[in-house]
């Protein structure tokens, strides 16, 4: 019995599945015609001599077949090496030889480098020329896959499949050819308004044709019934069929239920002969149309690549690409209705809306609007007058007649039709957690505000415009939910850079103020006409230990029974972050930390396991150590990292237990030590022969250590100067015994001093 290849070999174990070669090249056939190819490996001294050694002889046992559409893997056998005798020797090349059904066999490919390489064929029985184009490009990391196909291609960038056709050239274009380049192109003109072609908008004057007559009104099957149709999806590439005398490409949009009519819509013809020179690029509008008065309009952008000039008949070698002729682009933060002509929707942020409705050639009045706003001025595109691109300001006023101003920027390119982008000058971004009204100097309120705003953070950004006779500057407050009495800060600008503003309150509760940060920097990508303006709290605490801890404004870390200032305290979970605003801005801004316990369901709440530690600036980037004292005298380590990020500063803790501590004591000395930081009244004491790791418990204060001994005087240390050598005193008794050294007395006793 044959063992097949799912099977496992004999010395291998069950389930195994041997591993299939490597193989190094592929070809694939995109031509539309059966294909023959075989290998060839010579150097460069050998093609010099023999010329382009191709085997032209027909097809034999050495050439493989590969079908349209096929993909056929090779190799070119066994590497040939270079012995050490020969360092110098010609390196091989590796080459296709090719045999297209129907055409005379084309020169010989080297496929070694990576690029897009022709070759011009003649068809077996007309005798016409064409482009045979070979593509060798990389196939993952090693594999190279070598793709003929035709130098005429198609990319459907319309948001429907689109079925296509491919014709064959007029009989009649080989007469006109050899009058000269302007008898051609004259020729090329009027067969381009024979297929009834829409001029294209901002084309070039020599290609442009005139309007015609809608193109067919009959919604039948194609016409012809040789000619072969295919499919393209929505933003795939198709390469023609490899033909004689290739001509127009026929193409009707494949709209699905409920936005297409009945019966199928007719196909309309584009030639890609509109663009005959080398450098020359058009843009056609096309429409297909249905019965009830269905119209399905788009363009096609033709490019003729950079081939060689045509010195006789005129030979394709062109990308034919299709895209709508009006595009929408919102580039706002918020959802954004729009109505040109008689189509009108929703359109998402970031969201491009293609329009196969209206009419551009005649010119479309596009409107928007926003939620709580009303239609926009209108903005008009396209007709005659609208040949190039340019820029507009859309004015919408909301629900209480406040004034907002949107960026229209209208684009109009050669190969990508008419797109409309609408923008916004700057987003205002609340990452506070805080109720924010914002208002232009020397004016009323930002339009696009309204109750809530009062109420709440606002989720998604507010677009926001200067208006007519606004000052350059912006000022904010706090909603009236958290300040009855809110109070406008200090203006501010809108250009790039970092600020800090405050904002007060005062109301029944006193007086509060928040520390708020400003950011702002100019949008990437498309969003680059826009500035954003992001506000955030100015401190932002990170818990990145494994504790639950509770931080305090220094005035207010107090163990003592105290409603107001417990009511300060603000407490994290382990992982968790939180923004941070002073309780009193009056006093000093230091800020205190100390480790709390898991909760207990009996107490209700979570019990400290350590003192209060030692208030520490966060107002600029630094890194410390903090130390919070345990009941029975040792210090629990935390590390703490200040990181400036935009507009916000960052106050990372996290656990020093695997970390180098600052400080440590080490005492070698037969005797106990006391120690403490100078200015604090707390003191440790590390053992004879012990070791203590240790931070400074205040972390403002002295930068010196107490040290003392058991009854010596105390030695004032300070850390910039441990590498100096200090004496440290300490009492130790000394007892002397005196015996008397008389021989002759009767009783021996002894004095002792």
């Amino acid at each position: 019995m044959l063992q097949t290849s799912e099977q496992s070999p004999k010395s291998s174990p069950a389930g195994h599945r041997r591993r299939s070669p490597f193989v190094p090249y592929a070809l694939r056939n995109l031509t539309g015609q059966r294909l023959w190819f075989t290998t060839l490996t010579t150097t460069s001294d050998e093609l010099r001599e023999n010329g382009c050694g191709a085997r032209r002889g027909p097809p034999d046992d050495s050439w493989v077949m590969v079908r349209a559409g096929d993909t056929e893997p090779f190799s070119f056998g066994a590497r040939r090496t270079r012995g050490r005798d020969a360092p110098h020797a010609p390196a091989p090349l590796h080459r296709l030889v090719l045999s297209v059904d129907g055409w005379a066999p084309p020169d010989p490919v080297c496929v070694d480098r990576v690029g897009v390489f022709f070759r011009h064929i003649t068809h077996a029985k007309s005798g016409a020329e064409a482009r045979l184009v070979l593509e060798v490009s990389l196939e993952g990391s090693a594999r190279k896959l070598v793709t003929v196909r035709s130098a005429l291609q198609l990319v459907n960038k319309l948001p429907h499949p689109v079925e296509l056709r491919l014709d064959r050239a007029p009989a009649g274009l080989a007469a006109h050819v050899g009058r000269g380049p302007g008898a051609a192109q004259a020729h090329v003109r009027a067969a381009c308004a024979a297929l009834q072609h829409r001029a294209a908008l901002g084309a070039l004057g020599p290609v442009r044709a005139p309007p015609a007559t809608p193109i067919f009104v009959n919604c039948g099957p194609w016409s012809g019934g040789a000619a072969r149709s295919t499919q393209v999806a929505s933003g795939a590439r198709w390469a023609a069929p490899l033909e004689a005398r290739a001509g127009a490409v026929w193409a009707r949009p494949l709209v699905r239920a409920p936005a297409a009519p009945a019966p199928p819509l007719a196909p309309a013809p584009v030639d890609w002969r509109a663009a005959a020179a080398a450098a020359e690029r058009a843009l056609l509008h096309v429409e297909c149309r249905a019965p009830h008065d269905y119209v399905y309009r788009f363009c096609c952008a033709i490019v003729r690549e950079r081939f060689p000039p045509d010195r006789g008949e005129l030979l394709a070698g062109h990308t034919l690409t299709l895209v709508p002729a009006l595009r929408l682009e919102n580039l706002l933060p918020l959802e954004l209705q729009y109505r040109a002509d008689s189509v009108s929707g929703t359109l998402a942020p970031a969201g491009t809306q293609p329009f196969h409705q209206v009419n551009v050639e005649e010119g479309v009045e596009l409107c928007v609007k926003l939620e709580g706003f009303g239609w926009s001025t209108a903005l008009s595109v396209g007709g005659a007058a609208g040949a190039g691109s340019f820029s507009a300001r859309l004015k919408l006023r909301d629900q209480r007649g406040r004034r907002l101003y949107l960026n229209a920027r209208v684009t109009v390119k050669k190969t990508d039709g008419i797109k409309v982008s609408v923008s916004a000058a700057y987003w205002l971004v609340n990452r506070t957690g805080l109720p924010l009204v914002f208002r232009a100097e020397g004016g009323g309120e930002a339009a696009g505000q309204f109750a809530e705003h009062e109420l709440a953070r606002m989720v998604a950004p507010l677009p926001f415009a200067f208006a007519d006779g606004d000052g350059p500057t912006v000022s904010v407050r706090l909603g009236s939910s958290l300040a009855a009495s809110a109070e406008w800060c200090s203006p501010f600008g809108l250009g790039p850079g970092v600020t800090v503003k405050r904002l007060e309150s005062r109301g029944g509760e006193g007086e509060r103020a928040f520390a708020v940060g400003v950011s702002v920097r100019a949008g990437r990508g498309r969003y680059r006409r826009t500035n954003i303006v992001t506000l955030t709290p100015r401190y932002q605490l990170h818990n990145n230990t494994p504790h639950r801890l509770q931080f305090a404004q220094k005035c207010t870390a107090t163990t003592l029974n105290d409603p107001g200032a417990i009511a300060t305290h603000v407490s994290a979970v382990a992982g968790c972050y939180l923004p941070w605003h002073w309780a009193r801005w009056d006093r000093e801004q230091l800020l205190c930390v100390r480790v709390l316990a898991e909760p207990e369901p009996q107490h209700g709440g979570a019990r400290p396991l350590t003192a209060w530690s030692g208030g520490f600036r966060i107002d600029t980037p630094r890194n410390l150590h903090v130390a919070c004292r345990e009941s029975g005298g040792s210090y629990q380590l935390l590390r703490v990292e200040v990181v400036a990020q935009g507009a916000a500063l960052l106050v990372v803790l996290s656990a020093a237990r695997g970390e180098p501590p600052p400080l440590r004591i080490d005492n070698f000395s037969p005797v106990a030590i006391m120690f403490h930081q100078v200015g604090c009244a707390e003191e440790c004491v590390v053992s004879a022969g012990g070791r203590a790791c240790w931070a400074l418990p205040e972390p403002e204060g002295a930068a010196a250590l107490a040290l003392r001994a058991p009854g010596g005087p105390r030695l004032a240390l300070p850390l910039a100067a441990l590498h100096e050598e200090h004496t440290l005193l300490y009492q130790n008794f000394i007892y002397v015994a005196f015996a008397a050294t008389a021989t002759g007395s009767a009783s021996r006793s002894a004095d002792v001093i």
